[in-house]
């Protein structure tokens, strides 16, 4: 996983005699873009320069700034907006605090050089979260504030095309029309997450909608514990399509985390790698239910007057609802069953069933209904 720097700058020394007459000169080999501004060509510094500045550790109300020194020692000046907040820094870190949410900044630091001269600002550029929200998240994309792309509280990094970002989908969305949409050409990265939320005691919940369209890309979902630092994602689900074109349909994708050590808050993160496209609806994050919903659904065995349809899940018990309506209602045949496979008799010839199974975990303590899927009964001999 790679970071996502809005600015870098870098700082090349040369200690060795070099010619009288020389030139600088950039080669470069990538398959994306590299934009290079900026450029000065000077006397060495008498200091130690910062590089490799960074942002660490990005709350709604406070952010770090980290730098490596070019050489031991050294004093610096840390910059917010234009603005020292502090003249005099031994470390090669520093806290900004006092920060409000969702808010963009720009953070620096120089070197407060040995002849008390000042080094050049070595700039980077951040944005604050939300202050963290609470569960559940329910996000189907559908209500965008005017002039926003994304919905409130979430973040993202916008690769050439400005993508992720809502788009339309009247006639492909999993639900309504709005999904989140990636897409971006080879060698680009992208990255959307949705707003930070505290980790729950009782465990996680997650579940989401994708389709994907990709070649030589990747897709990786997770939790991240710092949503300025990629390192730490902790992925759900990845999707690997080197070297193929394929178009997927709808899939659904559930998770359950007990636990995640040494998480406060976190965040859900969707990382599109090398211009993967992917389309994401429908996605609730919550607290673990004290009932989990069965997966896998299977449909077998089908006939003129019965089929077998199964699942698996971790319920001594479970509920099973068919008939010929869509949905489930008190009008459909309801049966239970201890096992995590069932065959149902007695149907008619030539008919279009639905059939969904919830686990039940108490007299008053069921989870949500699985959809098993839908099938037509052969016609009767």
């Amino acid at each position: 996983l790679h970071s996502f720097p809005t600015r870098r700058s870098s700082d090349l020394r040369f200690s060795t005699a070099l010619p009288d007459t020389v030139c600088f000169v950039l080669r470069v080999k990538t398959a994306g873009y590299l934009y290079i501004d900026d450029i000065e060509i000077g006397s060495t510094f008498n200091c130690p320069q910062p590089i490799d500045v960074r942002m660490r550790n990005v709350t709604s109300v406070s952010a770090e700034l980290a730098w490596n020194a070019s050489s031991e020692g050294g004093q610096y000046q840390v910059l917010l907006d234009g603005a020292v907040v502090d003249a005099s820094v031994s470390n090669t870190h520093y806290l900004i605090t006092g920060l409000a949410p969702q808010q963009g900044y720009t953070a620096a630091v120089r070197a407060v050089c040995s002849d008390g001269s000042l080094g050049d600002l070595h700039e980077v550029d951040f944005t604050t979260p939300c202050v963290a929200t609470g569960l559940p998240i329910e996000e189907d994309f559908e209500t965008i504030a005017l002039g926003e792309t994304l919905p409130a509280c979430w973040t993202a990094v916008l690769n050439s095309s400005n993508y992720p970002r809502v788009a339309q989908r009247p006639t492909d969305a999993h639900s309504g029309t709005g999904v989140l949409d990636f897409w971006g050409f080879d060698g680009e990265q992208s990255l959307a997450q949705t707003p930070r939320f505290a980790f729950p005691e009782s465990g996680l919940h997650i579940r989401f909608w994708e389709s994907h369209y990709y070649r030589d890309s990747a897709i990786v979902v997770g939790l991240m514990t710092d949503v300025s630092d990629l390192s730490t994602m902790v992925p759900l689900w990845a999707f690997n399509g080197a070297d193929q074109w394929s178009s997927s349909s709808w899939s659904e994708h559930e998770f359950y985390i007990d636990s995640l050590p040494g998480a406060d808050t976190v965040c859900v993160a969707f990382f599109s790698i090398n211009g993967a496209s992917l389309d994401v609806d429908d996605l609730l994050v919550e607290a673990m239910p004290t009932c989990r919903r069965p997966a896998q659904p299977t449909v077998s065995q089908l006939g003129y007057d019965s089929v077998t349809i199964g699942w698996s899940g971790m319920s001594d018990a479970y509920q099973i609802c068919y008939g010929t309506d869509s949905i489930p209602s008190a009008t459909q045949t309801f049966t239970q069953s201890s096992n995590q496979t069932i065959t149902l008799h007695g149907l008619s010839g030539n008919t279009t069933y639905y059939a969904w199974v919830r686990s039940l975990c108490g007299a008053t303590d069921t989870s949500e209904w699985l959809y098993i899927g839908s099938f037509t009964t052969d016609c009767t001999p």
